[in-house]
């Protein structure tokens, strides 16, 4: 089983209204890993990561510069050259970075916990990092059903169905 040395910058204070983020969001990177670690061998059961939880306005910035889109995302991924390492000799697997404003939206539209849909994003972007993408229905398909076993690992509700009435939404 990988497990994941993670970097987390806290650059917009409105994250730190989620209890444990930290664990949170170590959880849900290494449930990223379990389900999706199809670098095994490559990566040597250890790899680093680092997530930048922002605000819209950074994002903005950062998609507009890397992807021509001048609005907000909820989470931008930028995977790692091949065989890059970090400080301590993990596989660097690259970044993420989070825009609170978008989440925090989405968290509300969608009747979810805020850290519930944080969990789905980070694994998410994961996901990207370890080269899985959504560009295809194929490639679609396979990352959701990633997605949606990760969120199971964490004891989490699957992040594509509806939120019903009965269903609770928050890490546990």
């Amino acid at each position: 089983m990988a497990d994941g040395s993670l970097e987390l910058r806290v650059d917009e204070k409105n994250w730190r209204q989620i209890d444990n983020l930290a664990e949170v969001i170590s959880s849900a990177f290494n449930a990223a890993l379990v389900v999706g670690d199809r670098l095994a061998d490559a990566l040597d059961n250890n790899v680093g990561a680092t997530i930048v939880l922002a605000n819209n306005d950074r994002v903005m910035q950062l998609n507009d510069q890397w992807r021509s889109k001048p609005q907000p995302t909820n989470i931008l991924s930028f995977p790692a050259p091949e065989g890059e390492r970090d400080e301590n000799g993990n596989r660097y697997l690259g970044d993420m970075i989070l825009a609170f404003e978008v989440v925090a939206r989405e968290s509300e539209q969608q009747g979810k916990a805020l850290a519930t849909h944080l969990c789905h994003l980070v694994i998410h972007g994961a996901l990207h990092l370890l080269g899985y993408d959504h560009l295809e229905d194929t490639e679609a398909e396979k990352m959701e059903k990633l997605e949606k076993r990760a969120m199971q690992a964490l004891d989490l509700p699957d992040p594509y169905l509806p939120v019903s009435a009965e269903q609770e939404y928050a890490v546990k």
